[in-house]
């Protein structure tokens, strides 16, 4: 019974550093909206957030898809990452870098308690 709540607990703060992640890069992508910067990889990195919140309640029921779909929107923000920085004059790879390695952190974390568990 103890070792339940304990991986419950683990997933809670799982689900927690999910949320921030998520909303980070939910707020990325709407500022870029508000701010009319029309770049081809806005959609790529909202579909991110989404498939983000949507592995967040699969975490609690059918766990291996939670993993899919949260490295699914790991690749959908690379791929809008990408696009964005082709299209721009702008190039600042190091907070793409450092936002993909908690994205990748995150997944890591997911395996580990999905093998562990």
């Amino acid at each position: 019974m103890l070792e339940f709540f304990g991986l419950l607990l683990k997933l809670f703060y799982l689900s927690i550093a999910m949320i921030f992640y998520t909303i980070f890069n939910l707020f990325a992508s709407a500022g870029a909206y508000h701010q009319d910067k029309d770049m081809p990889g806005n959609d790529f990195i909202f579909v991110s957030a989404v498939c983000a919140l949507v592995a967040i309640p699969m975490l609690f029921g059918a766990y291996p898809a939670a993993i899919v779909t949260w490295v699914a929107g790991l690749v959908s923000l690379f791929i809008g990452s990408k696009k964005n920085h082709e299209a721009s004059d702008e190039f600042n790879p190091t907070f793409y870098f450092i936002n993909l390695t908690f994205g990748v952190l995150i997944a890591v974390f997911m395996i580990v308690l999905f093998l562990g568990s």
